[in-house]
């Protein structure tokens, strides 16, 4: 994996391995649409705007298992990703 690099706020730049994200909907979980709007927001405009100021580095949303058995809602977000 490439070297990586974090500014903190105060500006004094952190080199290292980046740090990756992932994100599940549990079948059991009590709020589906909760966890499929904070999946929304994350990867929408805004949510990436907002994840870059905190310091990250925002990258293209993939699937890691199974296309078929993501909610239908969020294939459109995520896009054609068989």
């Amino acid at each position: 994996m490439q070297t990586s690099v974090y500014i903190l706020r105060r500006g004094q730049p952190i080199y290292d391995e980046p740090i990756l994200f992932s994100h599940t909907i549990l079948r059991t979980s009590i709020n589906i649409d909760g966890s499929i709007a904070l999946i929304k927001f994350l990867v929408s405009d805004e949510g990436q705007r907002l994840v870059k100021y905190d310091g990250l580095n925002p990258i293209k949303a993939s699937i890691g298992q199974d296309f078929e058995k993501i909610p239908s809602i969020l294939k459109s977000v995520l896009g054609d990703q068989k």
